[in-house]
């Protein structure tokens, strides 16, 4: 966990470290520095089993969830994107909402997910989530937000989710 210094800003800390971190509240830091990856535990043909995936709006951050039918859960990365962007394997061409772009990808998701693919942030900073493809064990999904944002991963059991944070 970063220490984290800084000052008080409406009610959450922020840092001017050049090790590219910050901390929004209590449920720990963000990152600002991209890429990032958070070790999964899905291997082989065990896989995590995609339910749902859901946007939503907090106080300080805004929130991407992907709920998962099992305890596995993928491997995350996330990087910065640019456009244009295609599908994925199809090559066809695909457009997503806002100015600046990243790329979520999901290493070890079986394959079946029949969930929401194209959702919609309430325009604070998350404008559009998109699946980009879901080929040979790898999700991946792109996010288009209205400006460069840190991120913070987290775990969640009960059920189990994978849990993307954008910071206001």
């Amino acid at each position: 966990r970063a220490r984290v210094l800084g000052r008080a800003f409406r009610g959450r800390w922020r840092s001017r470290r050049r090790d590219g971190w910050f901390c929004a509240d209590a449920l720990g830091p963000f990152a600002c520095l991209l890429p990032i990856t958070a070790q999964g535990t899905a291997f082989g043909s065990t896989q995590a089993q995609p339910v749902t995936v859901r946007v939503g709006s907090h106080l300080g951050y805004e929130r991407i969830v992907f709920e998962y039918g099992d305890a596995t859960l993928p491997t995350l990365t996330i990087e910065p994107v640019s456009p244009p962007f295609v599908q994925d394997p199809s090559g066809l061409p695909m457009t997503v909402e806002g100015s600046s772009f990243f790329r979520i990808r999901l290493d070890g998701v079986a394959m079946g997910y029949v969930g929401p693919t194209d959702l919609s942030g309430d325009g604070h900073i998350l404008l559009e989530l998109v699946r980009q493809g879901d080929f040979e064990g790898i999700q991946t999904w792109i996010i288009g937000l209205d400006r460069p944002v840190c991120v913070r991963v987290l775990t969640l059991t009960g059920p189990t989710r994978l849990v993307i944070d954008l910071a206001l």
